[in-house]
């Protein structure tokens, strides 16, 4: 979002970016999804939406089933419309399978957290920090839980993730996750005595419902499926000060060059956008995963993008606008 000659770039936007020019410019700057891309979204924000009930409800003084039970209630009405219409009921992330991957969650780590919530404040902190002196370049985002560890007492930003599968190459992946580490960037100037950032990790499955046998625990599936649920809470991991000094001018550089496809190339059409914005995805290797792969090798003909049922939908999450700007902060070592 360019608004005001100030320019609004988040971890979504970037890493967009950093991985294929192009489809970061069709993405989000032609705003064109995939016909499939949204469900995830949703869920994803669905179950961030629903913890975060969850998480104040406890801060309220409610009991851990008074909790679960508003949550859910949540999650139904936010999201139960949404699945019905556009999510298979057989489908990983179909409301029902949402719903009980969650309150196995709730029933096996919910009373035993590894760190702890203090005040309503903590939860769902909204942020906009200028990326450099200028204030014109802002990182934005929400930090989903601000807590204290139980491991030593200190302060910890938690980021509730999702994903199909929890395996070693998932766990891999936040040793040096730009998100995490922007989070942990941004928390340090809302509470400059944050050490690191812990993943509660939940793998958004399928949990299996069938007559057969498990060969794991004896018994059909539909006995013992919620066995079958995957849970980790991952680190505390931590950032230097010059690996977050450096995440802050590669930031700084992705939304320059954001700014530059929206106002030097995105702002005619269409056309100059596929010729302008670089396709480096093949080069990044983030072509296996992306919902234009089929449209690149048909020869990214603009032409072609509505029969293949691209949809035009903007990434805007929420909007930064709504928050005040915070100045560039100098870390000390």
């Amino acid at each position: 979002m360019i608004h005001e000659g100030r320019v609004y770039i988040d971890n979504t936007i970037m890493k967009s970016l950093a991985g294929c020019g192009l489809y970061g410019g069709l993405r989000h700057v032609a705003h064109i999804r995939g016909p499939h891309d949204s469900a995830p979204l949703r869920a994803g924000s669905a179950l961030h939406e629903t913890l975060a009930t969850y998480f104040r409800m406890l801060c309220r003084g409610h009991d851990h089933q008074q909790a679960i039970d508003s949550s859910i209630l949540f999650l139904e009405a936010d999201y139960g419309e949404f699945s019905q219409a556009h999510v298979s009921p057989d489908d990983r992330l179909a409301l029902a399978n949402v719903r009980d991957v969650l309150l196995e969650w709730y029933a096996r780590c919910g009373t035993e957290l590894p760190f702890d919530v203090h005040s309503e404040e903590g939860i769902e902190i909204g942020f906009a920090h200028q990326l450099d002196d200028t204030g014109k370049y802002v990182f934005f985002g929400k930090i989903d839980l601000l807590a204290t560890s139980h491991a030593d007492g200190r302060w910890i930003i938690v980021d509730h993730k999702s994903t199909g599968r929890i395996d070693d190459k998932w766990r891999e992946s936040w040793n040096l996750d730009p998100q995490s580490t922007g989070y942990y960037w941004a928390g340090l100037t809302h509470n400059p005595e944050v050490v690191g950032f812990q993943v509660n990790g939940i793998q958004l499955s399928k949990l299996p419902n069938s007559t057969k046998k498990c060969p794991d625990h004896g018994l059909p599936y539909n006995e013992c499926r919620f066995a079958h649920a995957k849970f980790e809470f991952l680190g505390p991991y931590s950032r230097s000060v010059a690996q977050l000094e450096r995440w802050r001018r590669e930031a700084l550089q992705l939304a320059k060059f954001y700014e530059w496809l929206v106002v030097e190339v995105g702002s005619h059409d269409l056309g100059r956008l596929v010729e302008h914005a670089p396709m480096t995805g093949p080069w990044s290797g983030s072509c296996r995963d992306c919902t234009f792969k089929q449209w690149c090798g048909a020869g990214c003909q603009p032409a072609m993008i509505p029969g293949m049922g691209f949809v035009v939908e903007k990434w805007y999450p929420w909007d930064p606008r709504e928050m005040p700007v915070s100045p560039l902060v100098e870390l000390v070592s």
